[in-house]
């Protein structure tokens, strides 16, 4: 009996979600059309090998309008000088489920998330989304927010088998707003029915999917840890693979030849392993068994080149802790400076909006960030931002550890990757 397909993302969204947008507007302390000037220590401008001293960034309204060492200070402008730390573009993560926080008891949330509707999954979001923007991730993809509990949950999965039913799977999310499609072509690790790495695609379905969703303009993104999943679904052309744990060389080489972005969620894997024992035995094999092979596989994609965004799984770990990200990348051989790429102008190119975001230059949106000292002499400095600026509105300006938003007994979450 064939295994069913999920082709989902009526809910992947790529900024954060629009009632959280609001609040942001509501609370941001810089006037709309105010002329700021920030200046630090040294900045990274998002696409540079090495960092530049003495940074200085001109905001006005929502933009960039100018940025470099030497720049002319308007008369009338805000300054603001914060000091000993790097400013840089505001991170990304091409890889969360802000209605989701899956920290909790694993049976008890099985269990609640049938009780759940949309209208509370959406509320539940808001300090999920409001910690991962003070922690400095001024733009984030949504992977799938899953609607339990509702009509709209059968739908929102988008089961489907054989080609033309990925087809119609397709075209349904996309007319519902998607604005990237997401499939899982290979077991889960936090899936109790399937293997992890084990194909869930024909190459035909596979086919199917990448060309029905570039037919319409989206991007393909699918969850694969799987080695044969994935070198069927780069033949096929997706744009990312998330996961990506039992990758062999000549897989990765030929992801690297054909420019696929690895979306690695390292965070991920590494929440799960420091909590294993309380997860139903059967996820526990899967996960040792994803742990034990995703280090050597990213250190190969590093070797190798292989373009590779940060994405973290978010709802996995909680939500704010998505910084955490750039370290474990740099502990697998990965040059800081190649990390804060990974999560700004890589990240911005994988979404394709880098015309609006992923770099600090003239005409682009001011998403800006600071952290302490130097990101890269010491990595997790990315885990102590202490100023963020989200489309020219101060969202926040003060040393603080990011929160992480807290987990009720109450809350119900789904599954995630």
């Amino acid at each position: 009996m064939k295994i069913s397909q999920r082709v989902h993302c009526r809910s992947c969204v790529r900024f954060v979600l629009p009632a959280f947008v609001f609040l942001v507007c509501a609370i941001s302390i810089s006037a709309a059309d105010q002329t700021v000037v920030l200046k630090a220590a040294r900045m990274f401008d998002g696409k540079s090998k090495s960092l530049i001293p003495k940074g200085v960034v001109v905001v006005q309204g929502d933009k960039i309008i100018d940025v470099g060492s030497n720049v002319a200070i308007p008369s009338d402008a805000k300054v603001i000088d914060l000091g000993d730390v790097t400013l840089s573009p505001g991170f990304m993560d091409a890889h969360t489920h802000l209605t989701l926080d899956f920290t909790g008891n694993f049976n008890e949330k099985r269990l609640k998330e049938f009780q759940t509707n949309v209208s509370e999954m959406t509320l539940m979001a808001i300090p999920y989304a409001r910690a991962t923007l003070e922690a400095g991730f001024t733009t984030v993809r949504d992977l799938g927010s899953r609607f339990a509990g509702s009509p709209e949950f059968v739908a929102s999965e988008g089961i489907a088998d054989g080609p033309d039913e990925i087809r119609k799977a397709v075209r349904f999310e996309v007319k519902n707003g998607a604005n990237v499609i997401k499939a899982a072509v290979s077991g889960g690790v936090l899936s109790l029915a399937d293997e992890v790495d084990t194909p869930q695609f024909t190459p035909a379905e596979m086919a199917a999917l990448v060309d029905e969703s570039h037919r319409l303009r989206k991007k393909v993104a699918v969850h694969c840890h799987g080695d044969q999943a994935a070198r069927e679904a780069i033949e096929a052309g997706v744009d990312s693979i998330e996961h990506g744990s039992f990758m062999k060389p000549e897989t990765l080489q030929l992801m690297k030849t054909k420019g696929i972005y690895l979306v690695p969620t390292l965070m991920a894997t590494e929440y799960i392993m420091s909590k294993i024992d309380s997860y139903p035995p059967a996820l526990q094999a899967k996960a040792r068994a994803a742990g034990a092979a995703r280090s050597e596989m990213f250190r190969n994609a590093v070797k190798m080149g292989v373009k590779i965004a940060l994405g973290t799984d978010a709802g996995v770990f909680p939500h704010g802790d998505n910084a955490k990200e750039f370290a474990l990348m740099v502990g697998l051989g990965m040059q800081p400076i190649d990390a804060l790429r990974s999560g700004t102008s890589n990240d911005a190119d994988l979404l394709g909006i880098a015309q609006a975001v992923g770099t600090l230059e003239k005409g682009k949106r001011a998403d800006i960030v600071a952290m302490p000292g130097d990101p890269t002499a010491d990595i997790t400095a990315t885990e102590r931002v202490s100023f963020v600026m989200k489309d020219g509105k101060i969202i926040r300006n003060g040393p603080a550890t990011p929160p992480t938003a807290a987990v009720q007994d109450d809350d119900v979450d789904l599954p995630a990757d």
